[in-house]
């Protein structure tokens, strides 16, 4: 939909002027904030583009699909960021594969732990 296109016009320019932007080291550091907010901003826009072009189907069928992410811009906390807001696909799939399996609340620290090294090896590959 219209929706998708404009996420995808916004996530291409946002990568274009990250790229732009750190094609040589910023002497300052609020270009290097500034610049890394973009590249944050055009990650969230692509990966929400992705998701309704694949989710397409699904909801043309008649089902009802969760949103990847639960606005992280609204987010009070780091916390709330990662655990509620962003990407809620693999939250809810490491919650529910890693976390719970390994006693959860009952042993936090082991299985929060799990879940850590489970993401870093997810992102490595």
């Amino acid at each position: 939909p219209a929706r998708a296109g404009l996420r995808m016009m916004a996530a291409n320019a946002l990568l274009l002027e990250h790229v732009a932007c750190t094609r040589s080291l910023p002497a300052n550091p609020l270009t290097a904030v500034l610049a890394d907010l973009t590249l944050g901003f055009g990650f969230y826009s692509y990966v929400g583009f992705i998701n309704d072009v694949l989710m397409m189907p699904q909801t043309a069928q008649g089902f009802e699909i969760e949103d990847v992410f639960q606005r992280p811009y609204l987010a009070t906390s780091l916390p709330v960021f990662w655990g509620k807001r962003w990407n809620v696909y693999i939250t809810k799939l490491f919650k529910r594969t890693v976390y719970v399996p390994l006693g959860g609340h009952c042993r936090y620290v082991a299985a929060s732990a799990a879940v850590f090294l489970a993401s870093a090896i997810f992102h490595a590959y």
